[in-house]
């Protein structure tokens, strides 16, 4: 009996043994063609080849990987990538699911499915019910994330270590960026324990719609939070951590929500929950969307275009799909003819977005007119990748009267919503509204621009956090050969958290001309931060005229050089006319002593602090407040007036002036405005009251111009 009991056993542990052995999946490996991981046979080549560890792979199905509890003498999952070969390709799980991955190595750094992972991408990938165990830098899906990405990724079940302990990610670093992640994964550990990740390193990782919910082990003795244990830099915006579930109230990033709320749609600002979450109200945490989402955008052949891509006869955009044929034609002329919305952006490219325009061999040349129409909710998620905007490169483009809104851009180095690098042309009259991610030389508008004009351009930015060399508007500006390279009457606002050469409007302009510009955009860094621009000069001069600040100015503390106009500006550069508000700005002196009081940059103070400025051709002061908070603004900025009336008439008996009209149809109420001079701005223009029929007496009204107005 006993016999054969011995061998029911054996056959039993041969079969565990036959269903271990690695299996090289078909496929080549690289982007185009990557490895096919259809079961756990091949997801154990992967572990087992660190060969292969620079290549490219993706999930086809659901993976069983219980049987990793046989492994190595049940110390079970070797972790891919370590310190000796890191990790460095891609990992698509196709939005499919690995169940029960089992891993019991106490005394081992780099613990999680991916050991250690340098300038990877970790996509989709899903863990469920995980049974980890580890020393040192232990994380569900990586123990150690250095300059890479993690996007559309989660982990449930229990993760065990001693130092930096997370329940998805242990340790991150080299701005890394984690977007649209989760982790309901119990984590225990003693020192660096966080719901989400463990620690950041001090070169900065980012975190973009990420949550935890699982219980993090009161145990630790140091540094412990609910989303993140220690934050060594780095920045979390719209991330969230239940503070019930997970026992702890506090965290060094992220925001704190009981159970009930972290259950609530309304929770998650900026979320989206048409594409990529979903959320059963009140019943369930957000879940991410799997594979049907995901999406590659339309190509189609410019003969489906109307037009001709000439100057007289552009070609006509009227959806996703013509904007996205622009790059076959990078020498064309191109005009909206529509409002565009990009919201389907998000699931383009296995979720990276949008695919920018252009290349450094085959730059855009051509010209694009918005003809006033919006593009909205463009969606770049490409963190490891340079020149990332809607065209990575530009040549004597021009691009003119366009409106990026709700943009949403994660990139490297030269990132930007408009143009990450260019070189030469025009941008006039276009504004974008984004939130922003970056490393260096990046802007809300533009990267870096070399002999470029940019006139009539505004930018409303949220940057939670960036390198160097960053701006509202653009990152970089210079020229090479003569000066050429110029901002005009532009503007800026929102916030900005960077590094070094940081500026509300640009962060280093060197051989450029900075004019008529002014920024009310918040900025916080660590060097050279300027309330307009962060660095003026080096190599080759910087000449700034006309320009002021309003917005908040904050140094870190250590840090060094801030100043209310200039963070820093070289002997070789010229700053003239141009002031910051003393009071807004929380700056009260730096080496230019251009600062003001509130009163005096406001109206009327404007008109004795602004005095030499040109307020006919390219400013208006704020007279009544309500189109600048007080402070100057741009003419181009000035609103038209409609037409208000029909059939005005006017008539003069018995020393009254009367005004008739016929209404509009659909509007009965009308604002009456004079003044004595028609060029002035309608801001400057007299308020004399409400009435279809208005009348004055001809000794006011002999010299003055009217102005009928609809209130709606």
């Amino acid at each position: 009996m006993m016999k054969h009991i011995l061998l029911a056993a054996f056959g039993l542990f041969a079969m565990i043994l036959a269903a271990q052995v690695a299996e090289q999946p078909a496929g080549a490996g690289t982007l185009e063609n990557p490895y096919q991981i259809a079961n756990f046979n091949n997801l154990l080549w992967i572990g087992q080849s660190s060969g292969y560890w620079s290549l490219h792979y993706i999930q086809t199905a659901n993976i069983d990987a219980s049987a990793s509890t046989q492994l190595d003498l049940g110390a079970g999952w070797t972790p891919i990538g370590n310190g000796g070969t890191m990790f460095t390709g891609s990992y698509d799980g196709g939005g499919y699911e690995i169940q029960g991955l089992y891993l019991s190595r106490a005394s081992i750094f780099y613990i999680g499915m991916f050991g250690y992972a340098n300038a990877a991408k970790l996509s989709r990938i899903h863990l469920r019910d995980i049974n980890m165990r580890g020393f040192v830098y232990a994380g569900g899906l990586v123990g150690v994330l250095t300059g890479g990405s993690m996007n559309n990724c989660s982990a449930t079940g229990s993760i065990i270590g001693n130092t930096v302990v997370g329940g998805l990610v242990g340790y991150a670093n080299h701005h890394s960026v984690i977007t649209n992640c989760y982790s309901q994964v119990a984590v225990q550990g003693v020192e660096h324990v966080g719901g989400l990740a463990g620690q950041n390193g001090l070169n900065y990782a980012y975190y973009y719609h990420c949550f935890s919910s699982g219980v993090v082990n009161g145990g630790a003795t140091y540094n412990q939070g609910g989303f993140i244990g220690n934050n060594g830099s780095g920045a979390a915006k719209y991330c969230y951590w239940d503070t019930q579930s997970s026992g702890l109230a506090s965290s060094p990033l992220g925001t704190p929500k009981t159970t009930s709320q972290m259950k609530q749609q309304t929770t998650y600002e900026t979320w989206n929950f048409s594409t990529q979450w979903s959320i059963t109200e009140g019943v369930s945490y957000p879940n991410l969307s799997r594979v049907a989402t995901w999406e590659t955008p339309l190509h189609i052949g410019l003969g489906v275009l109307s037009g001709s891509g000439t100057e007289n006869d552009p070609y006509q955009i009227f959806n996703a799909s013509h904007l996205n044929a622009i790059r076959m034609a990078p020498d064309a002329w191109f005009i909206l003819r529509n409002d565009i919305d990009l919201s389907s952006t998000v699931v383009w490219d296995y979720g990276q977005g949008w695919q920018p325009i252009g290349s450094s061999s085959t730059p855009f040349t051509g010209h694009l007119d918005g003809n006033g129409y919006a593009i909205s909710n463009l969606v770049l998620n490409r963190p490891q990748t340079d020149c990332v905007a809607m065209f990575a490169y530009t040549q004597n483009a021009t691009i003119t009267n366009l409106h990026l809104q709700e943009a949403r851009v994660l990139g490297k180095n030269y990132s930007a919503t408009l143009i990450a690098d260019g070189n030469g042309g025009t941008l006039r009259n276009t504004s974008v509204a984004c939130q922003l991610m970056a490393a260096n030389n990046s802007g809300g508008l533009c990267g870096r621009l070399t002999n470029t004009l940019v006139t009539g351009c505004m930018a409303d930015v949220s940057v939670p956090y960036a390198g160097d060399s960053v701006g509202a508007l653009v990152g970089v500006l210079s020229s090479s050969g003569s000066i050429t390279g110029t901002i005009s009457e532009c503007y800026s606002t929102g916030s900005i958290n960077a590094g070094w050469n940081l500026g509300g409007l640009v962060g280093y302009v060197t051989w450029g001309y900075i004019n008529d510009c002014y920024s009310l955009a918040s900025v916080a860094g660590g060097r050279m931060i300027g309330g307009v621009i962060g660095v003026v000069g080096g190599s080759n001069p910087g000449y700034v005229n006309r320009c002021y600040a309003a917005g908040d100015i904050t140094l870190v503390p250590g840090g060094t050089f801030v100043g209310g106009v200039i963070g820093y500006l070289y002997d070789n550069s010229t700053v003239s006319n141009s002031y910051w508000d003393i009071d807004s700005t929380g700056i009260p002196n730096d080496i230019l002593n251009f600062g003001r009081s509130h009163d005096q940059m406001i109206y009327p103070g404007s008109l004795t602090t602004f005095a030499t400025w040109d307020f006919v051709t390219n400013w208006r002061h704020d007279t009544t407040g309500t189109q600048n908070s007080g402070y100057p603004y741009l003419a181009w900025q000035e609103q038209s007036v409609p037409e208000a009336v029909q059939n005005l008439e006017i008539s003069e008996n018995d020393a009254v002036i009367y005004l008739n009209w016929a209404p509009v149809p659909g509007t009965d109420e009308y604002i009456i405005y004079a003044s004595e001079d028609p060029s002035l701005p309608f801001a400057e223009w007299a308020y004399l009251g409400t009435s279809s029929t208005t009348q004055f007496s001809t000794a006011a009204a002999s010299r003055l111009f009217f102005i009928v107005r609809s209130l709606q």
